[in-house]
């Protein structure tokens, strides 16, 4: 039986991690990065609509211009509405204080039509990865085909001592053997001392494995 779980702004996870945070955002001399998996080609400049990258910076399949780009506070990665990334991102910068990093799913439905999708084709684990990073935004996307994993750091979003994050207006989804089994995956997985101030705002989940939300401390 499928289930849907939507979070509306939850207050569990700020009540646990006691957290507060403000979001004072002021998106100014930000650098927009495209990717359009179908269309972009990394050796473009992935900053414009008509050249976009097609893997997002941090994708360890990113080749060429889009290896070399190192992401700044302020910076927006914006994703084309219904394309369906196939990759895992791991996230290697920090934003700082009202100068977040942003990844988009097409949140302004600008750029394509609808959410950003990012498949795991049943390869993948994590759709971002992060360790000690701060100050990062994910918005907008639907995200599904987790392999599971039993083992190790699961998480299809994952963040390991990352402090102030919003994650919002996504939908994750349909991790590997959810019709067989009730797989040991986490959808958010918030993990070890040091991860605070992180806010989950109108999310969706369902046929997932056993854990929705993990707060490890």
């Amino acid at each position: 039986i499928q289930k849907r779980i939507i979070i509306m702004n939850s207050k569990m996870v700020l009540i646990v991690l006691s957290v507060h945070l403000f979001l004072n955002f002021t998106y100014l001399q930000a650098t927009t990065y495209f990717i359009d998996y179908e269309n972009g080609d990394d050796n473009n400049s992935g900053t414009s609509i008509s050249s976009p990258f097609k893997h997002c910076p941090g994708d360890i399949n990113s080749q060429s211009k889009a290896s070399n780009v190192i992401l700044k506070p302020n910076d927006i990665v914006k994703f084309k509405g219904s394309v369906q990334y196939k990759g895992k991102i791991d996230i290697k910068w920090s934003g700082n204080k009202n100068e977040y990093i942003t990844y988009d799913g097409n949140s302004t439905n600008t750029w394509g039509k609808g959410k950003a999708h990012i498949n795991l084709q049943l390869e993948y684990s994590h759709a971002f990865y992060a360790r000690s990073k701060n100050y990062i935004i994910i918005k907008n996307f639907d995200i599904y085909n987790a392999v599971t994993q039993s083992k190790g750091y699961r998480g299809i979003i994952f963040n390991q001592r990352g402090k102030n994050w919003l994650i919002e207006n996504c939908i994750i989804s349909k991790v590997s053997k959810w019709k067989t089994a009730f797989p040991d995956n986490v959808a958010i997985n918030l993990y070890d001392n040091g991860t605070e101030n992180v806010v989950i705002n109108n999310c969706e989940f369902y046929a997932l494995g056993r854990t929705i939300i993990n707060l490890f401390r």
